[in-house]
Formats: structure tokens, C-alpha cells, sequence
């Protein structure tokens, strides 16, 4: 039995000295709350499992933009 994977969205948003941390059961949560973040100027966003994968940069706009789909596994296609 595979057991689910915990996604963390980490992120510097304006105005705060230090990062946020959010944590979804689900990889489409996460990323739209990686999109919403990149959207409203956040930096440095991520989205990591608790298997290790993570995806940022220009990878996870390019998700945000449509351009790539983002697997459960954190690549982008």
C-alpha cells in the first residue's frame, strides 16, 4: 500500500521576515496555492513532498501559466 504524499508550499512573501510554510494533502492545492503566492509577488516559492521531489522557479510558473502540468510526483510535463 503507497501511502499519500504531504505537500509543503514554502514561500517569502512582502512584508515578512521570514518564510510561510503550508502543507496540503493534495498536489492541486498546493499548486494553486503556489500560484496564488506567485501571483500576489510572493518569491522563492516551492512546493516539496514528503517523499523529497520538489518543484520551483521557472518549472512551477511555467505550471501556474498552463504551460506545463504538474505530476503528483512533482515533475512538470
Amino acid at each position: 500500500m503507497q501511502v499519500s504524499a504531504i505537500y509543503f508550499v514554502r514561500a517569502l512573501v512582502d512584508g515578512m521576515q521570514r518564510t510561510i510554510e503550508l502543507r496540503y494533502s493534495n498536489v492541486r492545492q498546493a499548486l494553486n496555492q503556489a500560484c496564488a503566492l506567485i501571483s500576489g509577488g510572493a518569491v522563492d516559492v516551492t512546493i516539496q513532498d514528503s517523499r523529497g521531489n520538489r518543484i520551483g522557479g521557472s518549472n512551477l510558473a511555467a505550471c501556474c501559466r498552463g504551460e506545463r502540468k504538474l505530476q503528483e510526483d512533482l515533475r512538470a510535463e
